[in-house]
C-alpha cells in the first residue's frame, strides 16, 4: 500500500482526484476534474464551524459525526465507482486535514489504497500561483488582438493545429469581451477555476 500522504507535484495526470469538500467550495474551484464527494454539505460545514467557534472543539466532532456517519453508505458506494476505474486515487479538502485525512483513514482501514495530498487545495493554490509566476517570467508571449467578430479564434485554433503552444483565454473564461460576453457560451466560472484552467493549458 502506498504512503497515506503524498505532495501534489507528485500526483500525475491519470490519477483521480477526489474533492472532498462542501459543493460551494468545490464551485468556487477545484483540481483539475476532480470529482466532489462531500464529507460536510454546506450547510454542515457552516454549522460545525459555528460549534467549532461558539461551542467547543468536541461539540462540533459530534455534529459531524451525527451527520456524516448517517451518509457513509453512500459515499462508499460512490468511491466504489470511482475506485473501479483502476486509476490511482488521492483525496484532499481544504488543507490537508481532518475531512480528507479521516475520510482516507477509514478507507484504508478497510484495506483501500489511497492517499492524501499534502496540504490540501490551499497547496495546490500555492503551487499553481508559482507555477503561473514563473511561466509568466520564462516565455515571451505574443498578444493576438483585433475587432470582434475579425475571426482571432480562427486563427488561434490554425495555430494550435499546426502545433504551437496556444491559450485561448476567451475559452478558458467562456467570455468573448465586452462586446458579445458570454453569448453561447457555459456560465462563467470563478477566478480560481479559470486560473486553474491557465495551469493546465501551459502544459
Amino acid at each position: 500500500m502506498k504512503d497515506m500522504w503524498i505532495p501534489y507535484d507528485q500526483v500525475e495526470d491519470h490519477w483521480q482526484l477526489i474533492d472532498v469538500r462542501s459543493p460551494g467550495e468545490y464551485r468556487e474551484g477545484t483540481i483539475g476534474e476532480a470529482v466532489n464527494l462531500p464529507i460536510f454539505g454546506d450547510e454542515l460545514r457552516a454549522e460545525v464551524g459555528t460549534a467549532y467557534k461558539k461551542q467547543s472543539v468536541l461539540e462540533a466532532k459530534r455534529r459531524a459525526v451525527k451527520s456524516v456517519s448517517a451518509q457513509l453508505p453512500e459515499m462508499y458506494e460512490h468511491f466504489l465507482s470511482l475506485e473501479a476505474t483502476g486509476r490511482p486515487i488521492a483525496l484532499f479538502c481544504a488543507r490537508g486535514g481532518m475531512r480528507s485525512q479521516s475520510f482516507a483513514s477509514l478507507l484504508r482501514a478497510i484495506g483501500h489504497d489511497v492517499c492524501v495530498i499534502e496540504g490540501g487545495y490551499k497547496a495546490y493554490r500555492q503551487h499553481l500561483l508559482q507555477s503561473i509566476q514563473t511561466l509568466s517570467a520564462s516565455r515571451r508571449f505574443i498578444v493576438l488582438h483585433g475587432n470582434t467578430g475579425v475571426g482571432k479564434t480562427l486563427i488561434l485554433n490554425r495555430l494550435a493545429e499546426k502545433g504551437l503552444d496556444v491559450i485561448d483565454i476567451e475559452a478558458l473564461a467562456h467570455h468573448r469581451g465586452s462586446m458579445l460576453g458570454r453569448v453561447g457560451l457555459e456560465p462563467q466560472p470563478s477566478q480560481t477555476t479559470v486560473e486553474d484552467r491557465l495551469y493546465r493549458a501551459r502544459k
